[in-house]
């Protein structure tokens, strides 16, 4: 399991959500959300002795909601069960939501805050199974609906599967003798092993958390099952309008260390070390006092340049996990050498372009920008640099197919530290169905203005009419 990592995390909320929502206060009156969380998915989602929800996952949405200046409950119930009610619309948020393709169908998801890893389980005297390819055939327990099931089902791992109502259900089974394997997030099923005491089933790969893998896989086996975890809300409008509320909230956990201080909590790193270690840290201590002064700083220096180089790297791959699960389009470009430095792989849904063509030609995005909509992109810009602020602009585009496209661009400047612009970043996001949309209204209500001016002009010809008739009416009469 990785946190996503806090500064990245905040960037891509901060383009994401509307600016106005980024100075919200808590005057508005508070709203009630109905939420739920699952038996057992420790730590994530949990239920204490007294029957209420609890669980890093739980006590994450309950802080972002208060944040939003809104009310939450929480029920309890199968993940199978709370999945329907939030589909169909009776719960408002669910706390740990795995995304899929398949899902946002139906689902909306806030920015991932956890990457999850899959596992495989087996009784400790098992040896037929040592990867996923030996689960062939094998009777594999699963919770059912869980990401877990669908992707033994989307990846046909065994035509043997069975389900249970929770995971601590299906380790009690496996224990007992039942059926040949699990399938579930590792962390998941380590700490269920833990709580339960269970002596006889193992992990592939291991099963102890070190102190150093807290972040990180555990001993990943499972190829592609990796969970990019969210709030969910309904997809409806009135989700939209809460998961940019949620992602708001997120970034405020981030920013005020709540984030981290509910993960210390739930996932408390091991940091003991044995007697073998110790001599060893011994030992380098006692030869680092003997070598001459130059070598110590050589030695630091070196050391300080290679955790650098991993927190560099680390932050990347972060980076690139939680940009590329976004169907909007997130970019970076360098206004030093006046190139794209980043785009992920949506550009090529949203332009029909690749990435490796934005990459090459750093003009292709404002070549395809619709000819009328050009200047008036640019001049937005221009006027953002100026007062060193970021900006909204819609436009349209002309897609590699030659079909137009309506998007809208949100960015902010990255600036070096004597606060000179460097960058461009932003994220894009594809609006033609929205616009689409405005566009009939705005015909409709053509049409309707038009049919009143008709009816009204047919109003006064009738009442034209009906006068003269009365006239006429009241000459004959005079006649008589």
């Amino acid at each position: 399991m990785k946190k996503i990592n806090k500064n990245i995390f905040v960037f891509v909320l901060s383009v994401m959500l509307p600016l106005n929502w980024l100075h919200a206060t808590s005057e508005n009156k508070k709203n009630l959300l109905h939420s739920a969380s699952e038996y057992d998915y420790p730590p994530y989602c949990i239920v204490t002795k007294d029957g209420k929800a609890d669980g890093f996952s739980v006590e994450l949405l309950r802080y972002v909601a208060e944040k939003m200046n809104m009310d939450i409950d929480f029920k309890v119930g199968p993940w199978a069960e709370i999945k329907k009610e939030l589909i169909d619309g009776r719960l408002d948020v669910l706390p740990l939501v795995g995304y899929s393709k398949e899902r946002e169908k139906y689902l909306d998801f806030s920015a991932p805050y956890l990457v999850l890893y899959g596992g495989i389980f087996v009784r400790s005297e098992n040896t037929d199974i040592k990867s996923e390819a030996d689960l062939k055939d094998k009777e594999v327990i699963v919770m059912e609906g869980d990401s877990a099931h669908e992707y033994v089902l989307g990846k046909r791992t065994t035509d043997k599967v069975f389900t249970t109502k929770t995971y601590i259900e299906a380790f009690k089974e496996l224990s007992e003798g039942k059926h040949d394997a699990i399938v579930v997030q590792k962390l998941v099923g380590i700490t269920i092993i833990k709580e339960l005491s269970l002596k006889n089933i193992k992990s592939l790969g291991g099963s102890e958390i070190a102190k150093d893998e807290i972040y990180m896989p555990l001993g990943r086996e499972i190829k592609g099952f990796e969970q990019n975890f969210c709030f969910a809300v309904p997809r409806n409008q009135a989700g939209e309008e809460l998961i940019q509320k949620l992602n708001q909230g997120l970034v405020i956990a981030f920013n005020d260390k709540t984030f981290d201080r509910l993960f210390e909590k739930w996932f408390p790193s091991e940091r003991h070390i044995d007697l073998k270690d110790a001599i060893k840290y011994l030992f380098e201590i006692l030869f680092a006092i003997s070598i001459i002064a130059s070598t110590l700083v050589a030695f630091f220096l070196k050391k300080q340049v290679k955790k650098k180089t991993k927190e560099l790297s680390n932050s990347e791959e972060k980076y690139r996990i939680l940009s590329e699960t976004l169907t909007e389009v997130v970019y970076v470009y360098d206004y030093k050498t006046l190139k794209t430095t980043y785009i992920n792989k949506s550009i090529e849904h949203i332009s029909g372009y690749s990435v490796k063509n934005l990459i090459d030609d750093p003009f292709l995005w404002v070549k395809i920008i619709y000819p009328e909509d050009k200047n008036r992109m640019l001049a937005v810009i221009s006027d953002a640099k100026s007062n060193s602020q970021g900006g909204i602009v819609a436009y349209r585009i002309i897609r590699k197919d030659g079909t137009i496209r309506w998007v809208e661009d949100r960015f902010t400047f990255g600036k070096d530290n004597h606060g000179n612009i460097i960058s461009q970043n932003g994220i894009v996001y594809d609006i033609t169905e929205r616009k689409e949309s405005e566009s009939n209204l705005k015909e409709r209500m053509r049409q309707l203005e038009i049919l009143g001016k008709i009816s009204v002009e047919r109003e006064l010809k009738m009442r034209e009419l009906k006068e003269k008739n009365v006239k006429l009416e009241q000459e004959l009469e005079k006649k008589e």
